[in-house]
């Protein structure tokens, strides 16, 4: 099964690359492994929770891959916006390390 997800994962980035969404071919990979993880990881959780609707789940999936395929996330380093131009707050330093100052 790992070699089939796998599998699928090098098909979705190299669609995503030849397709010019995404220029770096490597990034392409990326994002194509990530979306077939989230599908298949999604679907499973989803066959434990048969009270959540089918429509909701695909709609949510294809939210999430359309937003990365369009949004920030999709560019380059260099083409995305500042860190303080996001909607998610970066934790102070000190939040991160522990230490002040």
């Amino acid at each position: 099964m790992a070699a089939i997800v796998r599998g699928l994962g090098e098909e979705l980035g190299a669609v995503i690359a030849a397709g010019g969404t995404v220029a770096d071919p490597v990034r392409a990979q990326i994002l194509g492994h990530a979306f077939v993880g989230m599908v298949h990881t999604t679907g499973d959780w989803w066959l434990e929770h048969p009270e959540v609707d089918r429509a909701q789940v695909a709609d949510t999936l294809t939210t999430a891959v359309l937003a990365t395929l369009t949004g920030a996330f999709g560019a380059p380093p260099a083409e995305r916006p500042a860190a303080e131009d996001t909607a998610i707050p970066r934790p102070a330093e000190s939040a991160i390390t522990g230490r002040s100052g």
